[in-house]
């Protein structure tokens, strides 16, 4: 391989799970799922539209739930074997394994924050504070939190 765009066509090349969009005028690459049922996305982010220099890997729930999305940050960086196996890495979760977020709430429907987890046997609660003051606040008492697990693109 010698470039990203040649490794994202490799990747993602079997056309009965992907959806694979180039957008030259955003330097933008989406891959979705070929199953309409799959919502999750992944977002190739490039400096420019010869999809040269990888910025960084987005990946979301389709923004139904939450409206939130994980940022994996690269830094325009040239295709390398060394990097190649980091985003092999990375792409596991929005892929292959799915992820767990936990979006909290306050009194509106769109959550103030969420969290990301990307294992799934965590079944423990987690605090939505970002302070001390946080902890005692009639806020913190009043948050509520919702847990959703995300299907990955290729379906279990």
């Amino acid at each position: 391989m010698k470039d990203w765009k040649e490794y994202i066509e490799s990747y993602f090349s079997d056309k009965a799970l992907f959806k694979v969009t180039f957008v030259a005028s955003k330097n933008l690459v989406t891959i979705v799922s070929s199953s309409s049922d799959i919502k999750t996305r992944l977002d190739f982010i490039f400096t420019d539209s010869r999809y040269e220099r990888l910025v960084e890997i987005q990946f979301c729930n389709g923004f139904e739930n939450s409206e939130s999305y994980c940022i994996q940050y690269l830094g325009e960086e040239t295709f390398s074997e060394d990097l190649k196996c980091i985003v092999d890495d990375i792409l596991t979760v929005p892929v292959k394994k799915g992820w767990i977020e936990k979006d909290f709430y306050f009194i509106l429907k769109k959550p103030y924050r969420t969290k990301f987890f990307f294992n799934e046997t965590v079944k423990k609660d987690y605090v939505a504070y970002n302070s001390l003051i946080g902890i005692f606040s009639l806020f913190g008492l009043l948050s509520k939190s919702k847990q959703n697990t995300i299907q990955p693109i290729i379906p279990k």
